[in-house]
């Protein structure tokens, strides 16, 4: 099975921009510092219970990323 092209930070990025939510209120929900989400954002993968809480806060479906095999671009 060949594996989806899919940069989960930048996606997770862009969703919080398109919801506008502040790097400072996802840090506070995440319960991490504002560095731990800039790292975040660079990652190409995720834990699937990182996925999950992350999911929770920005109140959508990250997983349909990798089952579509949607993207950003990136």
């Amino acid at each position: 099975m060949k594996r989806k092209n899919v940069h989960i930070g930048n996606i997770i990025r862009l969703i919080m921009q398109q919801k506008g939510i502040s790097i400072t209120d996802f840090a506070s929900k995440y319960h991490c510092n504002r560095t731990h989400v800039y790292y975040i954002f660079k990652q190409r993968d995720i834990y699937i219970k990182d996925l999950i809480r992350i999911e929770k806060i920005l109140d959508c479906d990250l997983l349909q990323y990798y089952i579509e095999g949607k993207d950003d671009g990136d």
